[in-house]
């Protein structure tokens, strides 16, 4: 018995046989890609924030802020 779905680009897939149940979570190909350039534009920002002199906890701290809409 086998049994594939996608979600949040991941292709998942669960497989079920003698030996036992196997789980393979695999991201699809765009995600793959796009997840790859995300991280790398993170870095860049990163690295710019950096040499600016702004440190992690404050683009922590500003990120909370936007999520929480805290004026």
């Amino acid at each position: 018995m086998a049994r594939k779905t996608r979600l949040g680009g991941y292709d998942i897939s669960i497989e079920k046989n003698q030996e036992g149940i196997h789980l393979a979570v695999k991201p699809t190909p765009g995600h793959a890609q796009a997840q790859a350039e995300v991280f790398q534009m993170f870095d860049q920002f990163r690295n710019t924030a950096r040499q600016a002199g702004v440190g992690g906890a404050e683009i922590f701290a500003y990120w909370l802020k936007k999520q929480l809409r805290i004026k």
